[in-house]
């Protein structure tokens, strides 16, 4: 497993981030590789429905961290959840 988010890897938020309507334990796909930081969507249900774009700067390895599952759709992203994202920067 690699050590930084690349393309297209899934996050789970640590934190909720009221201000994006996002709570702790979404899920997300990195979409952009930025300067010290990555563009998150997280999306929601079947249909895959944009929520927000989040940039984040701190990303940490999934280490036996179990996120949780909000629609059916995300279930199949959380199987290959790789990384923990910090919503605060």
């Amino acid at each position: 497993m690699h050590s930084t988010p690349r393309l297209m890897d899934v996050v789970a938020l640590l934190s909720d981030a009221p201000a994006h309507g996002l709570v702790r334990g979404q899920v997300g796909t990195v979409v952009e590789l930025l300067d010290g930081a990555y563009e998150v969507e997280f999306s929601c249900g079947i249909s895959p429905k944009t929520l927000d774009f989040l940039g984040i700067r701190r990303v940490y390895p999934r280490r036996g961290h179990q996120a949780s599952c909000h629609e059916s759709s995300e279930a199949t992203r959380r199987s290959r959840l790789r990384f923990l994202a910090s919503a605060s920067f």
